[in-house]
């Protein structure tokens, strides 16, 4: 499990986007399941991310439904952003738990965060500024 954290602005879920194959690099390669996400066509990068994010739930209930389907797919990467940012604490803390199983069975996740909480629970963190990694929080 990594947590990508700093401040707003610092490139997280530009990142995620460029993990998920939703952005295109201006330079380099993105690997993803021994995949390279760039010599992949548009329908094979959706299938990649395919989402259950109907309109008509709060942003909590589209989380939680997400998060489900996830877990029943088994992904090997999950890519989270702001996952208990809608949610209260003892749901917040319900999500983190079930993040930590995902990551205990396999699926690496890899979420984009201002909670402490899911920092100090996740196994590596990778701190951003400006679009860059920073030397001083980084696992």
């Amino acid at each position: 499990m990594l947590a990508i954290v700093g401040p707003s602005g610092a490139g997280k879920t530009t990142l995620l986007g460029l993990l998920g194959g939703v952005e295109e690099p201006d330079s380099g390669q993105i690997f993803v399941g021994g995949r390279n996400l760039l010599r992949l066509g548009a329908a094979e990068r959706l299938a990649l991310r395919r989402r259950f994010r109907p309109h008509e739930l709060s942003g909590g209930e589209q989380q939680r439904v997400a998060l489900a389907r996830a877990m029943v797919k088994s992904p090997l990467v999950l890519l989270a952003d702001e996952p208990t940012g809608q949610l209260d604490s003892d749901t917040g803390l319900a999500m983190f738990t079930l993040l930590r199983e995902m990551a205990a069975s396999g699926t690496a996740v890899i979420m984009a965060t201002h909670d402490d909480a899911l920092v100090e629970g996740a196994d590596r963190v990778l701190g951003l500024a400006d679009g860059r990694i920073r030397a001083d929080q980084q696992d």
